[in-house]
């Protein structure tokens, strides 16, 4: 049974009530332009250095081979293929990436979203409630998603930086 308050105290507390439900709705929205901006980014940094890596080692490759005036120089194909497949390596980190960043705003906004419906809740009750069991739930799931894509990022970005070594490795002269 909810507790009892005297007149003052219950318009109080559904002043504050009413106040924490208008900030977190406004935190929820806030949450919707941070999964926007965090995956379009996100997805266009890993992308572009990955798939223009791939891009530039095959055209420099290419270029080289079409000059007539140079001679044909000794490629090592075998590093030139590792390097193509930590490029596709990171491309595919790169989208993974760009999903988890997408749940794990998915799952804070929800969580932020129940947070607010408590607490309008609440207020109309003029009585506090307590953190439910599945708003927990959504913000422990978005962390795992978030941590998940900080992994999966830096996965990215050591594709791509191994990727470097053997393109290089593989156009140097010997």
């Amino acid at each position: 049974m909810a507790e009892q308050h005297g007149p003052l105290e219950r318009e109080q507390y559904a002043r504050m009530a009413t106040e924490d439900h208008a900030a977190a709705r406004t935190e929820a929205l806030e949450r919707i332009k941070i999964q926007y901006g965090i995956a379009d980014a996100t997805l266009k940094a890993l992308m572009l250095a990955n798939g223009g890596a791939m891009i530039a080692l095959f055209t420099f490759i290419g270029n080289l081979m079409a000059k007539s005036a140079v001679p044909r120089m000794p490629f090592s194909t075998h590093a030139l293929w590792v390097a193509f497949a930590c490029f596709v390596a990171g491309l595919v980190t790169a989208l993974i990436c760009h999903g988890l960043a997408f749940m794990s705003q998915d799952r804070f906004f929800n969580q932020v979203m129940r947070e607010a419906w408590r607490m309008q809740d609440a207020a109309v009750r003029g009585a506090p409630t307590q953190t439910s069991d599945l708003e927990m739930k959504l913000f422990r799931q978005g962390q795992l998603f978030y941590f998940g894509g900080l992994a999966t990022s830096l996965v990215s970005v050591v594709c791509f930086a191994t990727g470097c070594g053997f393109a290089l490795s593989g156009v140097l002269i010997r």
